[in-house]
């Protein structure tokens, strides 16, 4: 039914990663011993996940060793630096082990979100986006959540997933680090979006009390947006001045 399956490989990564890793006093330890079975578990994840996306083929997403993200905003994912780890050599290895035995996609600076969101708005209709995060809610086309299988492949409207995006800027999402509006979560937050362009949620944050001046204000909701924003083939109405330019490379499926 579709082309191709935008698979958020570093889910799969961290998931079979963490499958062969075991822990003494807090130190991650890994076999190579192991190795043919999370490689086995990779092939395995891989096709299942293409396969209930109804899906012809599949595309690997991976997360550059850079993120514009932290470049600007330095609290982005810093909490999770003290959260329990894959051991690097095993993530290295089996990371390895999926660039040379699918076609993956990593653009310079970008996260598996970028990918998956740039590439499936460049070719609508033809990609189904698989993961597990609900961050990608923000991107309009078809989805599939493997942890949901019930739930099918389903279709996000441009207009739902906008109203999403605007949701997390005033909510924030303590998962990545970063933080919205104070004590505005994301049921307060759908209440205040009342209107369907971002200027409205740039004015909560300059009328909320917490901010000694407009320019305080500005800077937490530009910071917010910039986290929250998950690239696509056209930007968001607010992103042009404060995302990296989008190159065509990659963006296109390849040839069948």
């Amino acid at each position: 039914m579709f082309e191709c399956a935008l698979i958020d490989a570093d889910v799969v990564l961290y998931r079979i990663a963490h499958t062969y890793t075991h822990w003494l006093h807090d130190a991650p330890l890994w076999s190579a011993e192991c190795l043919p079975d999370a490689r086995a578990d990779i092939d395995a994840m891989v096709t299942q996940i293409t396969r209930e996306a109804l899906c012809d083929y599949s595309l690997l997403c991976l997360s550059d060793k850079h993120s514009y993200r932290k470049a600007k905003v330095p609290s982005y994912k810093a909490n999770r630096k003290s959260s329990k780890r894959p051991p690097a050599e095993l993530l290295a290895v089996l990371r390895a082990y999926m660039t040379e035995n699918y076609d993956t996609r990593v653009f310079a600076f970008k996260e598996a979100d970028d990918v998956m969101g740039i590439i499936s708005t460049t070719n609508r209709g033809e990609c189904v986006i698989c993961t597990i995060d609900k961050d990608l809610d923000t991107v309009p086309g078809f989805h599939y959540r493997w942890h949901h299988p019930e739930w099918g492949v389903f279709k996000i409207d441009p207009k739902v997933a906008a109203r999403a995006l605007r949701v997390q800027i005033l909510a924030g999402d303590p998962t990545d680090g970063f933080k919205g509006l104070p004590r505005i979560g994301p049921k307060k937050a759908a209440a205040m979006v009342d209107s369907e362009d971002f200027e409205s949620v740039r004015k909560c944050y300059q009328e909320f009390p917490g901010f000694a001046t407009v320019e305080e204000a500005d800077k937490s909701f530009f910071d917010n947006s910039l986290c929250a924003t998950i690239l696509q083939k056209k930007h968001n109405p607010f992103s042009l001045k404060y995302c990296p330019a989008l190159h065509s490379h990659g963006a296109c499926l390849p040839s069948r």
